[in-house]
């Protein structure tokens, strides 16, 4: 592949599935490697490209290449389409159904485009602007449709991922129906942490679950602490995800979704055997 090759992460799991199948299955002498016009020999031939070229065992090329053909032939797709960000933001606003924010293995696109999970996980996605982006966040704040949010990996630079933390912190003052949001893997830092923080400490905030694992950029332990006190003061949230170097801030934040968790358990026996009562 050349470096222009476009990247999508729908690629690598297919990707790490022959790898997989391939240590299973790998030629295991000279004798199983091709012979190219510019390789010969016993060993594995060489393609002119600093790449190897071994055989696959024909249940790996089955099973794996005809996939792998699709997931490229959809990326190749996206990174020709022309792309209405003004629109797709306008629809979500409006709670209509959506049409960038599909998975990429989706089979129904107009059941998932009319779903609550928005997936930006695409071709598309990699093309947008920040300004873009922002546009298309900022339109959840009056959505009641979606629930679940997909947005890791997605902006790469510290000072554009507090930007794009901050805009999804405004959604979560104003939004009361999305209750799952991923935005792990990005470079979010310290004025985005604190954002999300402040958000998650309003009392509009609806979130059962919030990603931020992994981030490229480092926070200080001061914007944890602030998470982590935002966090305890949140009857809702139950999964958190957040690399912390701060241990008081880690342990706040497990007890706090301990105690959450212990709540919801304890209200749903209580359901139950009121209505086992009423019965």
């Amino acid at each position: 592949f050349s470096r222009d090759w476009p990247r999508s992460a729908e690629i690598q799991p297919r990707l790490a599935e022959i790898q997989t199948r391939f240590r299973r299955d790998r030629p295991r002498s000279g004798r199983d490697w091709p012979r190219l016009a510019r390789g010969g020999g016993r060993g594995p031939a060489g393609l002119g490209c600093g790449m190897r070229a071994p055989v696959l065992a024909p249940s790996v090329a089955r099973a794996c290449l005809p996939q792998v053909g699709g997931s490229i032939t959809r990326v190749l797709g996206d990174a020709t389409r022309t792309v209405d960000w003004q629109a797709e933001a306008a629809r979500i606003g409006a709670s209509e159904p959506f049409e960038y924010g599909l998975p990429p293995d989706s089979v129904d696109k107009a059941a998932a485009a009319s779903g609550d999970v928005y997936t930006a996980a695409n071709g598309l996605w990699a093309r947008a602007s920040l300004e873009e982006r922002l546009g298309v966040v900022r339109a959840f704040r009056t959505n009641r449709r979606i629930h679940t949010v997909l947005m890791p990996n997605l902006v790469p630079s510290g000072t554009d991922s507090d930007t794009f933390a901050a805009a999804w912190a405004s959604v979560l003052e104003g939004n009361a129906s999305l209750t799952k949001l991923n935005l792990e893997s990005n470079a979010i830092q310290t004025d985005g942490i604190l954002a999300l923080a402040r958000a998650v400490g309003s009392p509009s905030c609806k979130l059962a679950e919030l990603r931020l694992a992994n981030q490229r950029s480092t926070h200080t332990q001061a914007a944890e602490e602030a998470m982590a006190e935002a966090v305890a003061s949140n009857r809702n949230l139950r999964t958190m995800t957040l690399n912390t170097r701060s241990t008081r801030a880690r342990e706040q934040i497990e007890k706090a979704l301990q105690a959450n968790m212990e709540t919801m358990r304890r209200q749903r026996v209580e359901g139950g055997a009121g209505g086992a009562e009423a019965a």
